[in-house]
């Protein structure tokens, strides 16, 4: 800001080499690999629950409490934005932290990206075919009632002598038939008692289209509780998603966290690469003697 001609300010900036230099400005990296578990930055320690993202201002860690904090996650993101990747590092993850008797997972996954899942020992149902989505979400509810008030007398978190917690991983939720109501309109009177009964549910739907489905009872049900969200690329033109958050044209993994009583924090989820299926590459599903899981 000094006056003078711009060479004379010049020279005695470049005299001035010798001195402390600014650091450089830490950007979010457009590629964080599931290693960042074991090597990323966290002043505190690690974050509460299941670290699944990098957030912008610190790079550190951020954590998924269903347990203890939001019992759902509503992911909203188009076509190749990590959606897919996410349910799979969550899935993976849980079933790295929780033996199988307190942590079960039920699959929805109409597209088969996620069939590697079937490996992991919590699983308790995978289903990939419309027809089976209905029976396994029936059957949960089944098992979900028997924890209610009214056929316990009482309500004790899930998990604690009643079975494990049940994690219901869905993607593509905008592909599940609607013509005669969501598959998973059986679940919608227990959402509000996630932590009690032990459901937690993570879903996933594209950004496109959003507008229109926002009556949709399930999908307004999760947002109605107000609980945490993820909004990833998508366009902006659907207008506010969640929390007044509109979606934006991002990189790959990159998205806008939104959390209750805390403004949007933009952040870089972990990219969890496919592996092999409990039956390799056939395509096919080994079906469980409960009957949880359906063939696709």
């Amino acid at each position: 800001a000094l006056p003078g001609p711009a060479g004379a300010i010049l020279d005695r900036a470049m005299a001035s080499r010798g001195g402390t230099a600014a650091p450089p400005l830490r950007l979010l990296p457009t590629l964080i690999g599931e290693q960042a578990l074991r090597t990323g930055p966290a002043a505190d320690g690690a974050p509460a629950g299941l670290p699944f993202a990098v957030e912008e201002h610190r790079l550190e860690l951020v954590g998924l409490d269903l347990f203890e904090g939001s019992p759902h996650l509503l992911v909203l993101g188009d076509a190749a934005c990590g959606k897919t990747s996410l349910l799979r590092l969550i899935g993976r993850q849980l079933a790295a932290r929780h033996p199988p008797e307190e942590v079960a997972l039920l699959v929805v996954d109409l597209r088969g990206g996620l069939l590697d899942l079937t490996a992991l020992p919590n699983l308790a149902g995978y289903t990939c075919a419309p027809q089976t989505v209905a029976q396994a979400v029936e059957h949960l509810h089944r098992v979900l009632t028997d924890r209610t008030p009214a056929s316990t007398g009482q309500v004790a978190p899930g998990g604690t002598g009643r079975g494990p917690r049940y994690v219901v991983l869905v993607d593509d939720y905008d592909l599940l038939p609607a013509s005669a109501g969501s598959p998973l309109l059986p679940l919608l009177d227990l959402l509000g008692l996630g932590h009690e009964l032990g459901l937690h549910l993570v879903v996933a739907r594209r950004v496109a289209g959003v507008a229109r489905a926002a009556f949709e009872p399930v999908f307004q049900r999760l947002r109605e509780l107000g609980g945490m969200g993820l909004v990833l690329s998508g366009d902006p033109g659907e207008g506010p998603l969640l929390g007044g958050q509109r979606a934006a044209q991002l990189p790959p993994g990159r998205g806008f966290l939104v959390r209750p009583r805390r403004p949007p924090t933009l952040v870089q989820v972990l990219y969890s690469p496919p592996g092999r299926s409990a039956e390799g590459d056939s395509g096919a599903v080994a079906t469980r003697p409960d009957g949880w899981v359906g063939e696709g």
